[in-house]
């Protein structure tokens, strides 16, 4: 569970640009690399910053189970022009991360804390959007 990004990244280089096909690949996979390192930071921030509305703290953090669990998949190429990068939950992934995530009502397996009905911390939105930002800045402001 996470953010796949998939993208032709060449065409919007070979547009904007005047590179090389190669030159254009490694530069669009080097940014979509950062692209997910930006993602992958932002996923833990918010679950780092973000109150739990179950009991009186700052953050989601009980175990660190679910921020340790965010992790970056790199971009990897899967055609001839064509690569995936994954960040998120891509490896681990426990019931109570979606609870979580989108919130609603905890379950009774929960103990003391089941049954409450918890906020979602929308970390896969906001980390999309940084994902999202970071691209669009990175490849507007190249030389």
């Amino acid at each position: 569970m996470g953010i796949k990004y998939s993208n032709n990244l060449l065409s919007v280089f070979e547009e904007a640009h005047d590179v090389t096909l190669k030159q254009a690949m490694s530069k669009a996979v080097d940014i979509a690399d950062e692209a997910l390192e930006v993602a992958d930071e932002k996923m833990k921030d918010v679950i780092e910053t973000t109150p739990s509305s179950i009991v009186d703290k700052d953050n989601r953090v009980d175990t660190g189970l679910m921020r340790d669990s965010v992790k970056n998949g790199r971009m990897q190429q899967v055609g001839k022009n064509h690569w995936v990068g994954e960040v998120g939950w891509i490896s681990k992934l426990e019931d109570y991360f979606l609870t979580q995530e989108y919130g609603g009502k905890t379950p009774s397996s929960w103990g003391r804390l089941g049954g409450k009905t918890i906020s979602p911390m929308h970390m896969l939105t906001q980390a999309k959007v940084e994902l999202d930002t970071y691209l669009r800045e990175r490849i507007s402001n190249l030389d």
